[in-house]
């Protein structure tokens, strides 16, 4: 017997009808996942919100780094600079060690005093005694004495201290005044484009004392260790050498700013191009515009410049930048003005003590101020006095107890 089956018209209805919502399923489902790729492809970009919203939290993160990147620098710049002070103080004392003193501020003349007698070797003659002639200036700074214990004896050696430094031509060629030496440049301070006048130049300058003339011999109270003409021996220095300044930054261009010498806002590097003031590395040029003085002459003097003239401030034909002696004076705040020192470090500028050690000196450090019951101002005193702690760390005499009303003059 043979059995046949046909499924009922019922049972095909309803396995279409579950075919058809299969489709319908998938197919619709497949269309909103298509959708949503497409849409998800137009949002792959940053709106323009979103893009100004990134770049303000970049502008604010370079705003709170820039300054620290900065402040970074400055401290590498300044570490650098102290670094370089420190080999000119160890440089000061190995020349100590071999001549019982430091070097004097510059070797002006040939002769020490008006009555030695000194033969002039190159035209065979004899000079003195008398007052010094333009023919024996010499004006070798202290930095070109120091020369061979800055391991710059091959400089030294091209140099002939019995003629006058200026106009000497190295082997290369060069004038020798025209020597660079990168120690003497703070890493900090305005860079100058060509040589001021074909001079080297230095960022570091000898503690003259109060002002230019030659205190020393004059008035006893105010004299640097580089004070003008007489050289100065450690046992001389009466306040410990770790008290006393030697050496300070004078800016590679001088510093300027508003107000009276001992004003500290507002100070600034002078422009390198338009009223420089530059110190001389090895070629001391003149002196100030003090050089035929009674305590000068009296030692051996007149003194001359490099063009054979004394009694000027700036040498004949030149305009800025100007030229002077790696001497500063202390009758200037830091960062007053060019006879003074100062830094382009911020707030002050550093200094080698007398025994070779390093300090940042901050430039608001007391000058003095108004005492109770006594008429005038006595900031800035001279002598150190009446809280003027900036003065009186320059001074290798000490405090001078027996000066009752010194004026400096």
């Amino acid at each position: 017997m043979i059995f046949t089956f046909a499924p009922k018209s019922s049972h095909l209805k309803c396995r279409f009808t579950r075919l058809w919502f299969s489709y319908i399923f998938f197919s619709r489902t497949e269309v909103v996942v298509s959708m949503k790729s497409l849409s998800g492809s137009k949002r792959q970009g940053f709106t323009l919100v979103e893009l100004l919203v990134v770049i303000a939290i970049i502008g604010v993160l370079v705003a709170l780094l820039l300054p620290a990147i900065q402040y970074a620098r400055e401290a590498a710049r300044r570490m650098n600079c102290g670094s370089n002070m420190r080999q000119i103080g160890i440089a000061l004392h190995q020349y100590h060690d071999i001549n019982q003193t430091f070097p004097p501020d510059a070797i002006w003349g040939a002769r020490n005093s008006p009555t030695q007698v000194l033969k002039n070797i190159a035209a065979g003659t004899q000079w003195g005694p008398g007052p010094l002639i333009a023919a024996e200036r010499r004006n070798f700074t202290w930095i070109a004495l120091m020369l061979p214990q800055m391991e710059q004896q091959g400089i030294y050696n091209q140099y002939n201290f019995n003629l006058p430094a200026y106009g000497q031509i190295g082997t290369d060629g060069t004038p020798l005044h025209s020597t660079k030496l990168p120690v003497f440049i703070c890493p900090s301070d305005p860079k100058m484009t060509n040589l001021p006048w074909g001079f080297g130049y230095t960022s570091y300058a000898g503690s003259a004392g109060w002002d230019f003339h030659r205190r020393t011999y004059g008035d006893i109270g105010i004299a640097g260790i580089f004070s003008l003409m007489d050289p100065v021996g450690i046992n001389m220095i009466k306040d410990g050498t770790s008290n006393t300044i030697m050496v300070g930054e004078v800016g590679s261009t001088g510093m300027t700013g508003p107000g009276s010498q001992w004003n500290t806002v507002g100070n600034r590097a002078r422009n390198p191009g338009t009223e420089a003031v530059v110190r001389s590395l090895l070629v001391a040029p003149t002196n100030y515009g003090v050089m035929n003085h009674d305590w000068i002459t009296a030692g051996a003097g007149p003194l001359f410049d490099i063009q054979g003239g004394n009694n000027v401030l700036w040498l004949s034909g030149l305009s800025s930048p100007y030229i002077m002696s790696p001497v500063y004076y202390a009758h200037y705040s830091i960062g007053r003005e060019w006879p003074g020192p100062g830094s382009s470090h911020p707030n002050g500028a550093q200094f080698l003590m007398a025994d070779a050690s390093v300090r940042f000196i901050n430039k608001t450090i007391p000058t003095g101020s108004v005492q109770p019951n006594v008429g005038g101002s006595y900031q800035g005193d001279p002598y150190g006095r009446f809280g003027n702690v900036w003065t009186g760390m320059h001074y290798y005499q000490g405090y001078p107890g027996y000066k009752t009303t010194g004026t400096g003059q």
